[in-house]
C-alpha cells in the first residue's frame, strides 16, 4: 500500500521533522521518440507508427533486447555506485585581487563517476495523440523510466537523521545535497532512456550532460514530461511530498503509472488560478495508483 501526502511545513522548523523518504526524488521521466525522417504529414501516413507495428510484431525480441539492457545497468552499477562522494568539489581560495577557483576539474561537473542503478521500471509505450496545429491523429513512440538512486538516497536520509535540528526546512532546501540528488536522479533515468533508445534503434532528442565525470562529457535523453514522486519543495510553506505531485509546479503535465494493462497516462493537472475555467481539483493529486496484492 502506498502511502501519499504533502507535508507543509515552516522553513523556520527543524529538519528532523521532516518526512522524507528512503527514496527521495525518484519519479517518473518520458521522452517522445522522433518520428521517422521522410515522413510525409501531408499524405496521412503520421497516422501508423511502422516502429511501433514492428516491435510489437517481435515481442519476444523485445524482452531479450530490454533483459540485456537491464542486464548491463545491473553490473555497471555495481561497480560505481552514485553517492554523496560523487558530487561536485568546488573549491575557492580568496585573495586581495579577487577570488579565485581551485578545484581542478570542471566547475558543477561530478568529482566522481558513477553509473545508474537499474530502475523500477523502464518501457517503451505507444499512444494515439492530436496536435495543436491540425486535428490530425497520430501514432507516437515513448519511453518512460522510472526510478532514482538508491545508494544516495540513503545517504540523503542518513544525513537528515544525523543534523536533526541543527538545520531548518529552509536550509535543507537550500542545501547542495538536495540540488544535486533531484539533478543526478533525473540524469539517470535520462541515461537509462538513452540507453534503450539505443538499444531499440529509436532516435530521441539528446542534450549533453555537462555534468558528467569526463572530459567530454555525454549525451543523455532530453525529457519530455517529468514527475517526482518524493521531492522537497520551497513554496508559501516548505512542502515534502510522497508519491503525489504540487501540479502548480508541473510544468508540462503529470505523469502517473497505472494499473501494467494501462500504462502511463499522462495529466494536465489543476490550474493554479481557481478562478480560470480550468482550474478546480486540488492542487497536488497522487502519482501512483492503488495496487491490489
Amino acid at each position: 500500500m502506498y502511502c501519499r501526502f504533502r507535508f507543509n511545513a515552516g522553513s523556520h522548523v527543524g529538519a528532523n521533522v521532516l518526512p522524507v523518504s528512503r527514496k527521495m526524488f525518484f519519479g517518473t521521466t518520458m521522452t517522445e521518440c522522433l518520428p521517422a525522417p521522410g515522413l510525409n504529414r501531408q499524405s496521412g501516413e503520421q497516422g501508423i507508427n511502422h516502429k511501433a507495428i514492428e516491435l510489437l510484431s517481435d515481442l519476444e525480441g523485445c524482452r531479450k533486447k530490454m533483459k540485456a539492457v537491464l542486464r548491463t545497468i545491473q553490473q555497471e552499477s555495481m561497480q560505481a555506485k552514485a553517492s554523496f562522494q560523487c558530487m561536485p568539489v568546488n573549491a575557492y581560495g580568496a585573495h586581495e585581487e579577487g577570488d579565485a577557483y581551485l578545484s581542478d576539474f570542471r566547475r558543477y561537473a561530478d568529482s566522481k563517476y558513477w553509473a545508474p542503478e537499474p530502475p523500477d521500471f523502464v518501457g517503451i509505450s505507444h499512444g494515439f495523440t492530436r496536435g495543436f496545429i491540425n486535428d490530425i491523429r497520430e501514432h507516437k513512440l515513448y519511453i518512460v523510466c522510472s526510478g532514482g538512486l538508491n545508494y544516495a538516497s540513503h545517504n540523503f536520509y542518513n544525513m537528515i537523521l544525523d543534523i536533526g535540528d541543527r538545520a531548518t526546512a529552509a536550509e535543507v532546501h537550500e542545501s547542495e545535497e538536495v540540488h544535486w540528488l533531484r539533478k543526478a536522479s533525473q540524469r539517470s533515468r535520462c541515461k537509462i532512456i538513452n540507453a534503450v533508445a539505443d538499444a531499440f534503434g529509436l532516435d530521441i532528442p539528446i542534450q549533453l550532460d555537462t555534468h558528467e565525470h569526463s572530459a567530454e562529457g555525454s549525451h543523455v535523453a532530453a525529457p519530455t514530461a517529468e514527475t517526482l514522486h518524493h521531492d522537497i519543495q520551497r513554496t508559501a510553506h516548505d512542502v515534502v511530498s510522497n508519491h503525489a505531485v504540487n501540479t502548480e509546479a508541473a510544468e508540462n503535465g503529470v505523469l502517473c503509472p497505472m494499473h501494467p494493462c494501462e500504462g502511463i497516462w499522462l495529466f494536465q493537472g489543476a490550474h493554479p488560478d481557481r478562478n480560470n475555467y480550468n482550474g478546480g481539483g486540488y492542487p497536488n493529486v497522487p502519482t501512483v495508483t492503488i495496487h491490489i496484492q
